[in-house]
């Protein structure tokens, strides 16, 4: 079956948008189409306040209804305000979509080509109910590393022209896992550039948001692969990449105004834009995003210092920044010092990766308990 739906506001985005990443011409508008919504898009939750409590929560936590409600509730029960929840991965959807194929891990739970449970749903569910926000956690142009055979539906498949080309002119679906690993790459990428592929992405955004009352959406991997591709401009790539950042953001404000975009983002701007090419700041100013988290992995308070300063110094502001901590590279007394940190300098909040590994230690979701229990951490009214 063709999973092809045209965003409802591609041809506003294409004909109004007014950032210099505009889109290229050759971006055709489409027919649009109005998928009924899965949640009633009247249940949110409490506006926004900073500093935001966050956790992401992996998909790994979606492979049951009751284990999709057992982690919400073990985040809010940590005292999280913010859920960013991973409902596309690897070019699937962990909620019913008319565009994407459902996840490999859930192949033996469809019914039809259906899955036979919504799991974002039931997670919009219990989030909504305990009043805590949910973001939809959206893997961008990383669209593939499983080992399973992909699916016939995939766009690894139905469209094999719109992956990113390596600098010899190997298609990245090429490369083996060890040479991907190798390569330091995470997987296959989407090359961007093509305004198909683009509109693809687009279409993808406009359905679920048609379709779910998400809080957020929070965008991961909008970026290139640390690699050299083909033909390897900065210039373009970074400007593909934006472009698809400002239309999304066009498609969402007109879709669910007042929803709160954001991105993961590497922390240092400078290196972020010539290594993987973000052009973050940007984004920033220019509305097309709300917040960045940067995805500040380290044991070290004096690089979270460093990086906090160059992201001041491109120009983002203080509640602009909601500082990612790696709670896998911490031991508890180490989150418990980065926490203090983030309490002293990061006013926009913080966000934890991840759920899972706060589970795996007692100690370090103690650590998280009380922190943001404590008056530093207290969000206040927007």
């Amino acid at each position: 079956m063709p999973r092809t739906l045209a965003p409802l506001f591609l041809t506003l985005v294409l004909l109004v948008s007014t950032s210099a990443a505009a889109p290229s011409s050759d971006s055709q508008p489409l027919t649009s189409t109005h998928p009924d919504p899965a949640v009633p898009l009247d249940s949110v939750p409490a506006p926004a306040a900073a500093p935001l409590r966050a956790l992401w929560l992996i998909r790994d936590h979606l492979s049951s209804p009751a284990a999709t409600r057992g982690a919400v509730t073990a985040a809010c029960d940590l005292g999280a305000t913010d859920l960013f929840l991973q409902i596309r991965g690897r070019g699937d959807a962990f909620y019913r979509s008319a565009l994407v194929p459902p996840p490999v891990m859930l192949r033996h739970q469809l019914r039809g080509d259906s899955l036979a449970w919504d799991p974002l749903a039931v997670a919009l569910e219990e989030a909504h109910r305990r009043g805590v926000r949910l973001h939809a956690w959206f893997n961008v142009n990383l669209v593939w590393a499983e080992p399973a055979e992909v699916a016939s539906e995939h766009l690894l498949r139905a469209h094999p022209d719109w992956v990113l080309q390596l600098a010899d002119g190997r298609s990245m679906t090429a490369l083996s896992v060890k040479e991907r690993r190798d390569l330091g790459v995470e997987g296959i990428f989407l090359d961007p550039r093509p305004a198909p592929a683009r509109a693809h992405l687009l279409a993808v955004v406009e359905e679920l948001l048609l379709r779910y009352p998400v809080d957020g959406l929070h965008w991961d991997y909008v970026r290139a692969p640390r690699t050299p591709f083909a033909p390897d401009s900065v210039v373009t790539m970074a400007g593909a990449i934006s472009t698809f950042v400002y239309d999304a953001a066009a498609i969402a404000r007109a879709v669910r105004p007042g929803l709160l975009l954001s991105a993961a983002v590497f922390p240092d701007p400078a290196e972020a834009f010539a290594q993987v090419h973000q052009d973050w700041p940007r984004w920033l100013a220019d509305g097309a995003i709300d917040q960045v988290v940067p995805m500040s992995y380290t044991q070290s308070t004096v690089r979270l210092d460093d990086w906090r300063r160059r992201a001041l110094h491109a120009g983002v502001g203080e509640t602009q920044l909601v500082t990612g901590l790696g709670v896998y590279k911490l031991a508890p007394e180490a989150l418990r010092t980065q926490l203090a940190w983030t309490g002293a300098h990061s006013p926009g909040g913080v966000a934890l990766f991840s759920l899972a590994d706060l589970v795996k230690s007692p100690a370090a979701a103690a650590a998280v308990r009380e922190f943001w229990r404590s008056p530093a951490s207290a969000p206040r009214a927007p």
